[in-house]
């Protein structure tokens, strides 16, 4: 017989955080929890993710061991609690007692459950917050469709002190100190921003390991030979011959809202017109029924555009998203020429850089 304690609230919190791997499964296993009195440590997996949180456990017997408890159960008798600790008396694999309550529930055998692999030497990646990961993974559709798929829509690239994420039509680089290069899964790093605002991400050949407070992500990473078929972003990311005019996203971001509101049911009627004339940055769209919205700002530092080069269309999303990672001054791409450049729209300041495929009209 053992005897398992750990506190209420802490254990609440960890089941919240090892929730948001669990997925709906053919595999009644993976409904399961592993609970390790060795490590200290309770364990949740979809197979492709695993969530690994440290908790203080107490147990009664001599030997360490693990058990299986189902996460439903455990969830929801936790919420009726009244005491502080938890307290879950196992008897030759069956809950006897849970609290003052007795019980008569059947624990799956541990061996039935995946194993966590061991990833192998990990290199650091990088420090990276919670913030800067949203603003790159942002660009990557939510899910995945069958038709959608490929490395660059379901990793994001690390290497050569920045982080990379495109979906083909817009690109998002974060410039941050990156040791090794590797492609880390999208759906590791969302997990990574549900659970905590700072993290550490490591990478082995064939695994990442995402490092947060007292927990840890495990993932299958993307080979490092699908590296080679990232999308080459730095030929569309071209600085020659562009000068960069600077900008308040913050003010561009309310003239874009407010001369473009819920305009757009039909998905192909989503294009802003953006004009540079004149000193001041004009936006206008046409509405589904025809209604034509405008909104200026003054821009005292834009350099002379020659006639008809000077506006571009583009999604009105993709240009906010880009915007909002700005948060204050930006600069814009401008051909040296006087045109706007007609193959990416690009703006950056020192810590990101964003990219978008204009809309033609």
């Amino acid at each position: 017989m053992e005897k398992l304690t750990m506190d209420k609230k802490e254990l609440s919190k960890t089941l919240k955080q090892l929730k948001k791997c669990m997925v709906k499964s053919s595999l009644p296993i993976l409904g399961n929890v592993l609970i390790d009195t060795e490590n200290n440590t309770i364990t949740a997996t979809n197979l492709s993710e695993a969530i690994i949180r440290n908790i203080e456990i107490e147990e009664s017997g001599e030997d360490k061991f693990k058990c299986l408890i189902r996460h439903n159960f455990l969830t929801e008798a936790v919420k009726v609690l009244t005491d502080d600790k938890v307290t879950i008396t196992i008897d030759e694999n069956v809950i006897t007692k849970f609290n003052d309550s007795y019980t008569n529930i059947r624990l799956d055998e541990v061996k039935e459950f995946p194993t966590i692999p061991e990833v192998g030497e990990l290199k650091h990646v990088c420090d990276t917050t919670q913030n800067t990961t949203k603003k790159l993974t942002n660009v990557l559709p939510k899910k995945m469709e069958s038709d959608m798929y490929g490395v660059h829509r379901d990793s994001v690239l690390f290497g050569d002190n920045r982080m990379v994420a495109t979906d083909g039509n817009r690109l998002h680089i974060a410039y941050l100190p990156v040791e090794n290069s590797a492609l880390i899964p999208v759906a590791a790093l969302r997990l990574a921003e549900s659970l905590s605002k700072d993290f550490e991400i490591h990478s082995s050949n064939e695994f990442c390991w995402i490092t947060f407070d007292d927990g840890v992500i495990i993932a299958r990473n993307n080979s490092e030979q699908d590296i080679s078929k990232y999308p080459e972003y730095k030929k569309v990311m071209v600085e020659d011959g562009c000068e960069f005019v600077k900008m308040d996203s913050k003010e561009l971001l309310e003239v874009i809202n407010a001369s473009s509101p819920v305009l757009f049911n039909n998905s192909d009627r989503h294009a802003i017109k953006v004009s540079f004339e004149k000193g001041e940055v004009a936006v206008s769209a046409v509405s589904d029924d025809g209604v034509e919205f405008k909104g200026n700002m003054l821009a005292p530092d834009l350099p002379v555009l020659d006639e008809g080069n000077n506006y571009f269309f583009a999604n009105k999303d993709y240009c906010v998203d880009a915007l909002k990672c700005f948060e204050g001054e930006f600069e814009l791409g401008v051909h040296k020429g006087g045109k706007i450049n007609n193959s990416v729209i690009m703006m950056k300041n020192n810590s990101f850089t964003a990219g978008i495929m204009p809309t033609r009209e």
